[in-house]
């Protein structure tokens, strides 16, 4: 038997609440075989999940997550067929604490803990929550002239998407020391997507430059694995397409894709924590 612990972060409105609740919806509805993995244990608390997966399964959209909601920490125990362990750690679903870490530059020590235990680490990316980087050929004339007036630097609002992502993972790299890390991209809201994008890491290659020429550049230290997953099914943005999505003649499984990066699918959300032999070598 092994036992593995694995991390989710990602900034803001990335998609980690709504995954949560279709996995644990998933897992707690489970039809023999359908999961690679099944529920063990769930540590923290589990009404709020439940509150997840009952919001998901009635297709309406989940609030925001509140920082200081004390329950936010979660972890789910889940199982293989031979009793190896898989620990999914949530460690903030909102992604505040990780807009924080930038932010302020600190982390506090249960944190780092946990991050040193981590086996693997799962950073979400909502193409629909992304801040393009800027041009200075974009910036006005006047600001760009010396006036000897100071910008400050520390504004933090418009920092690129992909600039906070890079800095995230060195800030990992940075704690996990001479250890090789081990990370997995999921891209959510995946069926909103141009249909072309077939491989996941081609989102990355296209949209996210600085991003992917920073795990190319550190390729003999970070492991790269890239998902699409669609944990929604569709917009829930206004009535009429919730219900749309509603009334669809579907199963709610069927609002789940899971794509990995050869362009296979499935409906199982637990295939992401699946390790695959000499995987973790």
């Amino acid at each position: 038997m092994e036992e593995y612990s694995y991390y989710i972060l990602g900034l803001p409105a990335t998609g980690k609440s709504t995954f949560l609740g279709a996995l644990y919806y998933l897992l707690m509805n489970e039809e023999e075989g359908k999961c690679s993995l099944r529920i063990k244990h769930v540590l923290g608390d589990a009404t709020y999940i439940g509150k997840l997966s009952n919001t998901w399964a009635e297709y309406k959209e989940l609030d925001r997550t509140n920082i200081s909601n004390k329950n936010l920490k979660t972890e789910l125990e889940l199982e293989d067929n031979n009793d190896n362990i898989y620990k999914i750690k949530f460690p903030d679903s909102s992604g505040e604490k990780f807009k924080k870490m930038l932010n302020d530059r600190f982390i506090d020590i249960e944190e780092v803990n946990e991050i040193k235990l981590a086996n693997k680490f799962y950073l979400f990316i909502n193409p629909q929550h992304i801040e393009e980087p800027h041009f200075i050929s974009e910036v006005p004339e006047h600001i760009r002239k010396e006036n000897g007036i100071n910008i400050d630097m520390r504004k933090k609002d418009k920092t690129p998407t992909e600039t906070e992502l890079v800095e995230l993972i060195q800030f990992l790299v940075h704690i996990k020391g001479d250890m090789n890390i081990n990370f997995n991209f999921v891209i959510s809201a995946w069926d909103l997507l141009n249909e072309n994008l077939i491989k996941p890491m081609e989102y990355i290659e296209k949209t996210l430059p600085l991003l992917n020429q920073y795990v190319i550049a550190n390729n003999d230290k970070i492991k790269i694995k890239c998902w699409g997953v669609s944990a929604q099914g569709g917009s829930l943005k206004s009535n009429e397409q919730r219900l749309e999505l509603a009334t669809k003649s579907i199963s709610i499984e069927d609002r789940i894709i899971v794509a990995d990066n050869e362009g296979n699918r499935s409906k199982d959300l637990t295939r992401l924590f699946v390790i695959n032999q000499g995987e973790m070598k």
